[in-house]
Order: C-alpha cells, then structure tokens, then sequence
C-alpha cells in the first residue's frame, strides 16, 4: 500500500487522517488524496506534529508534515495542542469556502 486517508466524526467535528509511505512522498499523491477527502467534507480538522525532534523507527528523523498541510489551506489552531510525552502536535483546520 502506498498510501491511505480516512475520515472520521470526533466530538461532532469531522477529522482525517492521511498516510504515505516515505518513498512515494513528493510525488503529488498526498495532495490527490486531501483533495478527494475534502470533495465529500464542507471542513475537516486534525492534529498534526508541528516540530522535528523525533526519531522514526529507522533512526532517521521525523520530518514535520505542517508545511504541507498549509500549502493545502489549512488553519493552524495553535491554542489547541496535545502535550504528553508521547506526542507533541497542533491541530489544523480547513473549511470550504
């Protein structure tokens, strides 16, 4: 599988969540694929990791995804984050104009 993206109803809002593997990244898939998801959605919200200080599995380190979600529309809502020690992330938010 190269990729997939989902939609999904939390606290009455409707959120996404949109995967591609690293060595098909840049290649205008995850664009394709935001795009579809927001065909069917008037908005759609997530959380995403807005820094790069974590390793992936490999060791290689984990590059932040927050500059491609706005080059997509996408509102960062900085005063909603989730800080625990698993994870550090800023949720985001488009909306059909």
């Amino acid at each position: 599988m190269i990729g997939w993206g989902i939609i999904f109803v939390r606290d009455s809002e409707q959120w996404f969540a949109l995967l591609i593997d690293s060595r098909f990244q840049g290649m205008g898939l995850g664009t394709f694929l935001l795009n579809e998801l927001k065909k069917t959605q008037p908005e759609l919200n997530g959380w995403v990791i807005d820094h790069e200080n974590d390793l992936k599995q490999n060791g290689k380190p984990y590059l932040s995804p927050l500059a491609f979600y706005k080059k997509n529309n996408f509102e960062v809502l900085g005063n909603f984050r989730i800080e625990n020690e698993k994870l550090s992330a800023v949720k985001i938010k488009w909306h059909s104009n």
